[in-house]
């Protein structure tokens, strides 16, 4: 089985395409989680580091699917980072995202077209009015990433996280179903 077998698109975008959790990428994943440079800017109480054995939980098999490795459109070769909806409120028809790519892949434009697939993925398979996320206040290029794709702040949760032996505020930001359409 070559290494792009491995990697199953489900949406794609013009650089990125979605594809499903595969257990083939555990390791690679489990190590980017556990990378003290991801995990600084990642909003979970999951400890680490983080064994491979422990990637369902980050990346359930689901169907349709709810967790994605990231990957570079056209190559399909390895993965560069995660993606994975959460916290579905059936009743409020509301979903919480998270992402996280490699360092080397960050400040390309990446994160921003994986946020935008992943909302056009939301709106159009499951029934939401809302997506929000959560991203620490120390995480500008992330928030950026995130404006950019169309999330709104909405506030924040000052001193919400204990990490490093610091307090860290919690950014929460939210796109809408009504505007993720005007933006189309």
């Amino acid at each position: 089985m070559s290494l792009a077998s491995s990697l199953y698109p489900v949406a794609h975008g013009a650089r990125i395409a979605l594809c499903r959790p595969s257990p083939r990428w555990f390791t690679l994943a489990a190590s980017w989680v556990s990378d003290p440079n991801i995990n600084r800017t990642l909003i979970t109480a999951t400890p680490w580091p983080l064994e491979p054995a422990q990637m369902p939980a980050w990346l359930p098999f689901a169907e349709p699917p709810t967790a994605f490795l990231i990957a570079l459109q056209g190559t399909l070769e390895r993965p560069i980072g995660l993606s994975h909806f959460h916290s579905f409120d059936e009743r409020s028809k509301s979903i919480k995202l998270a992402i996280l790519l490699e360092p080397h892949f960050q400040g390309q434009g990446l994160g921003t077209e994986a946020v935008a697939v992943m909302l056009e993925y939301a709106f159009k398979t499951f029934d939401l009015h809302r997506v929000s996320l959560s991203a620490f206040s120390t995480n500008p290029a992330g928030l950026r990433a995130y404006e950019r794709a169309g999330f709104r702040h909405e506030g924040v949760r000052r001193n919400a996280w204990f990490r490093d032996g610091e307090w860290h505020d919690d950014v929460v930001m939210a796109v809408l179903r009504s505007e993720w359409q005007d933006r189309k």
